[in-house]
């Protein structure tokens, strides 16, 4: 029997409550009476009740004749016999009002008294044995004397009167409770989880004329009946249900390209169905969050997600939860979580292990009933998964005849989104193929679906796809036309990301604004595939900017909308620069130079003479200048940030090569020594070649379009690694170094340099005061992660220096305990110069988990150290992003300052948060500094700003005169202003 009313119980939500109180009690009833030995009990005998039946009121003569009926026999002292050895009893549909005479019967397990007319249940206090209670269409409000009958695991409730079910909170034992029809005055379970409880529907309707309309691909008709059904459920304070209707908005507002709706709504439904104790309803909206994790590029974040929603699969097999649904609901969920993890194994080249869980998805989905919801919808998505993974595996026949199975049963279930996706998927492969015919009638017919279902994200890709087929046959206008539709509808979907999330999205769309500068340049648009080579620059930055300075700049540049080619040219006027920006378009570096006059000139190189990657030279060139070191490195183009992430691991433990930078001393990493060696100043300079050939390709293709005064600013705009290039340090033909012949600065983009020029000239009136910080208390941190925390080694030479800066810039310099996190913090707002000479880090400390903090004292001796704690002494980027800085200039005397995450939006670290935070300009380093020389260069530095104004003249100066005491590139060469001069 038992078995037989949890089956039911799997269907409660599924069938009509009439249905289920009718079955219910058919069961009951058939069980009839079962014998059990006899037991002891409290209170009275039933036969004292039905000899004294004459002395009962009305109601209770009715209810001692229902068990008199029961036991089959008038005979007092038999019936009471019978009685005491039954355990399930069924008194349903008999008119009853009166229970108390059931206090003889408290060895009762199942009781049935559905469809009475009990108002009061207050003997049923003493049947505490009582696991199965069936109350339904009574006239009961008070549920109070449940309270006491905590073997309860099945409550029927329905149908009464009932208005509050907080009595009920102690009846942990409840796996069951319904509660349908009744007056309740809010839908909250009394027990945990809250799935035991089923309330009343009340926007089932609704909900499901919003799910035929998402299936069918109305998109913003679904969103907006679900939108309605979630107000339903919240006005009736149904939680449980708002966790799945949030998910569902947050399933639309994702096929929308509504980002930042998709992942809030995503994340609410997740903190409600945690409190609420939701297993099944977790693991659907971690799977949810993960899709949204990956559709914004964030795929670490997305495998991070999948992996606790594996975990949750797991819960709930080992606590053997019931599902609404059935039993088939569990497999179908990990079904989908394996195709999940296929799609983002495949996104990060995992190919062979996406293959095994694409497949592993579809045997889960082919064991489901046929018939059974969402059955074909996931064999098709699994489908889709292995034809792809087929093609990432260079098998390109299997995965046609895989996905053409895939689009075939999208087409007989009327799925057009996901006959879409897998028309661009086979579209992808005939265009690898060189078949961009066969390509290009695919991607038209997945584009109209698209269209007509309003998927923008969907749309952009396809429109991307068409760009590079057409970019394929050589036809550049066509191309030019569909891949600024792509961009138009990418740009669309950022209003609303977090600064993090538009990073991720874009790095996703790069290819696209690369690809259309491609097309634009192939029909000499020189100046429109300048537009556009801008526009895919920094934007997630100017977006943060302008809205962090918005108030406060003029109109021009308040917005995020990209410059025009005449506001690139009044750029260049106003800052009366030469600006060189730089772009890599597939096996070309594309170089404009725009100089004050508004003159636009391009250069172009072809990189495929080079004997290395873009990326692979500009890390050598970095390690050149820090180590003096040539690198021979083999051409690869395969994996070439592996390769970078390799070489920094590898510049931070270099050591300088005596026979080549005699003058290099121990970087600010470690224990410096204070003393510079003599010789180091009597070396004769050395040709670096790979110095060199950065200068070759960067420099000297451009070198008769740069100004022949030294004073004169040039300001770099790179791309991607290149800005881990030492511009000041590139040595031409004979030797000489860039900053011997130029002033340089740098700039993530055009746009940002118009943005901190307008904050520049609110600097002006501060008068603030200086803040200087050198070599404080070092805070602690496990490295690598699951050691014991040591603090970071002292700075002496970094406190030296701050307090000769500080005594240049009248002030006092804040060092050892009195550098505290919190007292740097407070004063960093009001001061007009920031000067941190201490620890740098950068984004591979995983116990920040933020790219790149300052060191600083920590106020307490903690064990550990976390990036939410305030007092940890690390100032990371997070911390900094919430200040509100006045300072026109802040120095990062520390290591690897300038670096961080490469990406499409530059540089993701720490002087990208202190330009973000307000400060115009920011010095930074691009390699572990030596301690004394950088202190020369600083000092020099302060006494050149008290000479000048212009800071990039000033840095200027002083790399020349600290070159002449120590020549090495690496004592000089490592800092690079960024933003204005």
């Amino acid at each position: 029997m038992l078995r037989q009313i949890l089956a039911i119980n799997s269907g409660v939500r599924k069938f009509g409550s009439g249905l289920t109180l009718v079955l219910l009690t058919y069961l009951f009833s058939a069980a009839g009476i079962a014998a059990t030995p006899n037991s002891n009990h409290p209170g009275d005998r039933f036969a004292d009740w039905c000899t004294q039946r004459d002395r009962l009121s009305a109601a209770q003569r009715d209810t001692v004749d229902a068990l008199l009926q029961i036991a089959k026999t008038s005979d007092c002292q038999q019936a009471e016999q019978v009685l005491a050895k039954t355990t399930q009893l069924s008194l349903g549909n008999r008119q009853l009002t009166e229970l108390s005479p059931l206090v003889t019967l408290p060895q009762l397990t199942s009781l049935d008294l559905s469809f009475n007319q009990v108002t009061d249940i207050t003997p049923l206090a003493q049947l505490t044995k009582l696991t199965f209670l069936l109350l339904a269409g009574n006239q009961i409000r008070d549920v109070t004397p449940l309270a006491t009958l905590t073997n309860l695991s099945y409550l029927v409730l329905e149908n009464n009167q009932i208005r509050e079910v907080s009595p009920l909170a102690k009846l942990n034992r409840l796996r069951t409770l319904i509660l349908l029809s009744n007056p309740l005055a809010t839908k909250r379970c009394p027990v945990s989880p809250a799935t035991v409880c089923i309330f009343s529907n009340d926007g089932a309707d609704l909900y499901a004329q919003a799910e035929t309309q998402f299936q069918q691909g109305e998109l913003q008709a679904a969103l907006t009946q679900f939108q309605a059904v979630l107000k339903v459920y919240t006005q009736a304070d149904d939680r449980v249900k708002q966790g799945d209707t949030l998910n569902r908005i947050g399933d639309v507002s994702l096929s929308l390209g509504q980002y930042a709706q998709a992942l809030s709504a995503y994340q609410t439904a997740i903190a409600l169905r945690q409190e609420l104790g939701d297993l099944p309803g977790i693991g659907v909206s971690l799977t949810s969050l993960a899709t949204a994790y990956e559709r914004l590029g964030q795929y670490q974040k997305a495998q991070q997600t999948l992996e606790q929603a594996l975990q949750n699969i797991q819960q709930q097999q080992k606590g053997g939860i019931p599902l609404e649904g059935g039993i088939y609901e569990l497999p179908k969920d990990e079904a989908t979580l394996h195709n999940r993890l296929a799609q983002v194994q495949n996104q990060l080249a995992q190919h062979p292990a996406a293959l095994r869980s694409a497949q592993a998805a579809l045997k889960l989905y082919q064991v489901l009933p046929d018939g059974y919801d969402g059955k074909r919808f996931g064999e098709r998505a699994a489908l889709d998964t292995i034809g792809l993974t087929y093609w990432y595996l260079n098998q390109s026949q299997t995965a046609i005849t895989t996905l053409k199975q895939a689009e075939g049963i999208a087409r007989e279930i009327g799925d057009r989104a996901g006959t879409a996706t897998t028309l661009n998927h086979l579209g992808e492969v005939y265009l690898s193929l060189k078949q961009p015919t066969v390509a290009l009638e695919l991607f038209q017919q997945a584009l109209t679906l698209r269209q007509a279902i309003g998927d923008r994200p969907g749309t952009g890709a396809t429109l991307n796809q068409i760009g590079m087929a057409w970019l394929q046959q050589g036809n550049y206008a066509k191309a030019t036309q569909a891949l600024l539709a792509a961009i138009q509808i990418w740009e669309a979907l950022r209003p609303g990301l977090t600064d993090e999330n538009k990073v991720s999205l874009f790095e996703t769309q790069l290819v696209t604004y690369s690809a259309l500068q491609n097309a634009l340049v192939a029909q000499n648009q020189t100046t429109s595939a300048l537009e556009i080579a801008e526009r895919s620059r920094a934007r997630a930055f100017v977006e943060l900017l302008a809205s962090r300075l918005g108030a406060k700049v003029s109109e021009q540049f308040a917005s995020a909308t990209p410059p025009s080619i005449e506001q690139i040219r009044q750029v260049a006027k106003v800052q009366n620069a030469t600006l060189v920006e730089y772009s890599l378009v597939q096996d070309t570096l594309l170089i404009w130079v725009i100089t004050p006059n508004g003159v636009v000139n391009l250069r172009s190189v072809k990189l495929t003479d080079l004997e290395t990657s873009l990326e692979d030279a500009a890390e050598s060139t970095r390690v050149a200048a820090a180590t003096g070191r040539n690198r021979a490195i083999g051409r690869s183009t395969d994996d070439l940030n592996t390769f970078v992430r390799g070489m920094r691991s590898t510049v931070a433990t270099t050591k300088p090569d005596p026979t080549t930078a005699p003058n290099a001393e121990t970087p600010r990493a470690e224990q410096p020594d204070s003393a510079t060696t003599v010789a180091s100043a009597r070396q004769p300079r050395r040709l670096n070649r790979q110095l060199r050939q950065s200068y070759d390709l960067l420099i000297a293709p451009i070198a008769d379009l740069l100004p022949q005064d030294p004073n004169a600013h040039v300001i770099f705009l790179p791309h991607g690694s290149l800005f881990l290039i030492p511009f000041s340090a590139l040595q031409d033909a004979s030797g000489k170094y860039l900053i011997e012949q130029h002033t340089v600065l740098i700039a993530p983009s055009i746009q940002v340099l118009a943005l901190t020029h307008q904050r520049q000239a609110q600097m002006q009136t501060h008068s603030g005061q200086p803040l200087v910080v050198g070599n404080p208390t070092m805070p602690k941190l496990s490295f690598p992660l699951g050691s014991p925390p040591e603090p970071l080694s002292p700075l002496p030479g970094a406190e030296a220096e701050a307090i000769a800066v500080a005594h240049l810039l009248k002030t006092q310099a804040l060092t050892a305990n009195a550098a505290t996190e919190p007292a740097v913090v407070a004063q960093m707002p009001m001061a007009n110069i920031v000067h941190l000479a201490t620890h740098g880090l950068l984004d591979d400390i995983p116990q920040l988990g933020v790219p790149g903090a300052i060191a600083l004292a920590p106020t307490s001796n903690q064990s550990t150290s976390t990036a939410n704690d305030k007092s940890d002494g690390f100032l990371t980027t997070t911390n900094i992003l919430n200040l509100n800085l006045t300072a026109s200039l802040v120095v990062l005397s520390a290591c690897n300052t300038g670096r961080g995450n490469i990406t499409g939006d530059g540089v993701i670290g720490l002087s990208r948060a202190f330009i973000a935070a307000g400060a115009p300009s920011v010095l930074v380093s691009l390699w572990e500094v030596p301690d004394a020389p950088t202190s020369d260069l600083m000092i020099e530095f302060y006494q050149q700003m008290q000479q000048r104004s212009d800071k990039a003249q000033a840095l200027r100066q002083a790399m020349l005169a600290t070159m002449a005491k120590h020549p090495h590139p690496r004592d000089w060469a490592a800092f690079t202003l960024i933003g204005q001069p």
